[in-house]
């Protein structure tokens, strides 16, 4: 019972961004308001979860990305112009989620540490290769995010008519965001397993003998020659 609700919870985690992509062409207040109650909501299962030792870290950095980014856009999408809403505000929304990210990978935090650390033991998390991976992890998120950003930024230079049904804005405003959105969760998934893998099946140190255990073998050898109870 308690796997199966955590794993719904992981199911959560990018919910806030997918739709926020997926629905913010046509329904943007309504992606922002579902996004920034999930992102909530995430914060508070995750605060109720580590109160009873179901979850290791709280909270997680990127949730505190998503309900800022997405609680400072809803505010904004009902205090500026309809015009500029529909126009930037997608862009605004991947900028500031590259920021965050990005701050949090310069001050040493990379984000998909606190996902990975739910699956990995506490005395590996100090260890080179944990942080190592999770900076490479995050800093590939942040090129998504880059390209996502870009993306977005081509539909508001080229479709300032707010048209909605032409091929630009299709293929920028659904086809690449949602592609390498859902291509880095793929590989998100697939990378830890792969390095899992590669390490249960990497050969053991070989055992060299040393010059203290060669003479404590001698020792012994001639301690069992010389033994009066040897026949």
């Amino acid at each position: 019972m308690v796997a199966t609700i955590l794993h719904f919870r992981k199911m959560l985690d990018w919910a806030p961004l997918i739709i926020t992509s997926a629905l913010g062409g046509d329904y943007l207040h309504l992606a922002l308001i579902l996004a920034t109650a999930i992102s909530a909501g995430n914060i508070l299962l995750d605060a109720l979860f580590r109160w009873f030792h179901m979850i290791k870290v709280w909270p997680k950095y990127l949730d505190l990305c998503f309900l800022v980014t997405f609680g400072v856009t809803l505010i904004l999408s009902y205090t500026v112009p309809e015009s500029f809403v529909h126009r930037w505000l997608q862009v605004i929304i991947m900028g500031c989620l590259t920021f965050l990210v990005g701050l949090g990978l310069g001050f040493g935090h990379p984000f998909t540490s606190d996902i990975a650390k739910e699956s990995v033991p506490e005395e590996k998390w100090v260890h080179p290769n944990f942080r190592r991976t999770n900076i490479l992890m995050t800093g590939l998120w942040i090129s998504i995010f880059l390209i996502m950003t870009i993306s977005y930024v081509i539909v508001a230079a080229v479709n300032a008519n707010g048209q909605h049904d032409n091929g630009v804005f299709i293929a920028f405003n659904y086809v690449v965001p949602l592609g390498v959105l859902f291509a880095g969760l793929v590989f998100s998934k697939w990378y830890p397993q792969h390095l899992k893998q590669k390490e249960s099946t990497a050969p053991g140190p070989k055992e060299v003998a040393t010059p203290n255990s060669s003479a404590s073998g001698n020792a012994a050898f001639k301690s069992e020659l010389y033994s009066p109870t040897r026949v």
